[in-house]
């Protein structure tokens, strides 16, 4: 990245799907500075969605965001926040599955979310279109293009891009982070997720929650990207302290439980459950009933207890 940063490239650092996991997200920012240190630059920072909801710490996590980032790009998850605070949709936020939800609202104030409602893009591209943001989509914010979904799960280690690219597109969502290049030499990039990126991790580090986000630098004149999904540890004594502390897990059970587990095992468990009940349609209620009893019937709620207990 170096002979880029020497020709005037411009740096920069994607944070994505940070689910209002405060842990995360600091670990993320110090290591930023390390890099901005080792590299003499300063990154130029960008948010690009599900920056709350389902997470322990929602308002540190906008103040954070908001002293730190250029642009906020709409996730899905905010767009939840917003129809539940237009009154729309109310016997979903009413039920079990979705507490979540007014729990965020209450946490940020309705003055600090329509703040934080007011920095929100749908997508955002550099002046020469070179560099684009966006959630999912161009289309829609919960849904991923076809090439991009569920592309498997990588290694918990770092990768890094150094080549060129006609245009460079990064992306979150999935929680998967990836490299695709498409037609016309097009770049895209899935930033993963702070909050609980979906890894293949060592058993021996199971319970050693990761976070991740990209760096990097661009050189559209050259054509020319280097960047790096960087793949972190965090302690899991702080990740408890916060959801704990913030008393959800029991307030929000059963969803909160399985993302609590989601951030320790880096495991797509909400999804996967999800996936075998969509023949039944079954109601809101219904929904988080089977949640609670998939927990249950894997062991997964026993584990939860397990590393509750093991910190506390």
């Amino acid at each position: 990245m170096r002979d880029l940063l020497e020709l005037g490239a411009e740096p920069f650092a994607i944070f994505s799907d940070v689910h209002a996991n405060m842990s995360a997200l600091k670990v993320c920012f110090q290591d930023l500075r390390q890099q901005e240190a080792k590299w003499g630059c300063r990154f130029s920072c960008f948010n690009l969605g599900d920056a709350i909801d389902a997470g322990p710490r929602p308002s540190e996590v906008v103040k954070l965001l908001k002293q730190n980032c250029q642009v906020h790009i709409l996730g899905n998850h905010e767009d939840y926040l917003i129809e539940h605070q237009e009154g729309k949709n109310s016997r979903r936020y009413s039920s079990a599955l979705w507490r979540f939800i007014p729990w965020t609202l209450h946490d940020l104030g309705g003055e600090g979310f329509a703040d934080f409602c007011k920095e929100l893009r749908f997508s955002w591209s550099s002046p020469d279109g070179f560099f684009r943001l966006i959630h999912a989509s161009f289309e829609r914010n919960d849904r991923m293009p076809a090439f991009l979904e569920w592309e498997g799960v990588p290694e918990a280690e770092d990768r890094v891009f150094d080549g060129s690219c006609e245009r460079l597109t990064l992306m979150g969502h999935t929680h998967i982070s990836g490299i695709y290049r498409q037609p016309q030499n097009e770049l895209w990039v899935n930033a993963g997720s702070v909050g609980y990126p979906f890894l293949k991790k060592p058993a021996k580090v199971r319970w050693r929650p990761h976070t991740n986000y990209v760096f990097g630098a661009y050189l559209p004149e050259k054509r020319r990207v280097w960047l790096c999904v960087r793949v972190l540890a965090y302690d899991l004594k702080d990740l408890v302290a916060d959801w704990v502390g913030a008393g959800v897990l029991e307030h929000c059970a059963p969803y909160s439980r399985a993302i609590f587990l989601q951030a320790v095992l880096n495991q797509s468990i909400v999804f996967q459950a999800f996936r075998k009940f969509t023949q039944q349609k079954l109601s809101e209620e219904q929904l988080a009933t089977a949640l609670a009893a998939h927990l249950q019937e894997t062991g997964l709620n026993e584990e939860c207890e397990r590393i509750l207990n093991e910190v506390s």
